[in-house]
């Protein structure tokens, strides 16, 4: 599995383009953090692609964080212990504490998403994962007609 650097890798986005486009499903979807500084480039190869972004309340995303990368430190330059996600996340000043690092991503991460064109982007908090007039409206904007789909939203971590 192919996951994208922080900082814009054109030869890394070549292949993980054509990764994407050439599976011969009808819709074909990503879930990933690593691709938020490859949409501008995503849009402009793909100008009819949909961009959903998920988001969970800030607090839970970090405590969550916390939780998952006990001993490891994806925000840093030079992390005690070495992640394969390293890559994948901007850096931050080691002075501050870890939930800080996370607090900042977050930040940059969704500020970053507002530069985006927002006629290609649709927000869905987390919460509103089972709620049906909200997936009614995320079917809509990404042009699925009469949709199956389960309600299976049960992360709490």
């Amino acid at each position: 599995r192919l996951q994208l650097p922080w900082e814009v890798d054109e030869r890394m986005f070549d292949i993980y383009f054509k990764s994407i486009v050439n599976r011969s499903d009808q819709i074909v979807g990503d879930v990933s953090f690593y691709l938020i500084n490859y949409i501008p480039k995503l849009i402009e190869r793909l100008p009819d692609c949909k961009i959903v972004i998920l988001q969970r309340d800030k607090n839970q995303t970090i405590d969550s964080m916390l939780r998952k990368t006990v001993g490891l430190n994806h925000w840093v330059t030079n992390p005690r212990r070495f992640s394969t996600f390293d890559k994948c996340f901007p850096k931050f000043d080691e002075h501050h504490s870890k939930a800080e690092r996370i607090s900042s991503y977050y930040d940059l991460y969704y500020n970053l998403t507002s530069e985006i064109q927002h006629d290609k982007i649709f927000y869905l908090k987390t919460e509103d994962l089972n709620n049906d007039s909200k997936m009614a409206e995320l079917f809509n904007f990404c042009e699925i007609k009469n949709p199956k789909y389960v309600k299976r939203h049960l992360n709490r971590s």
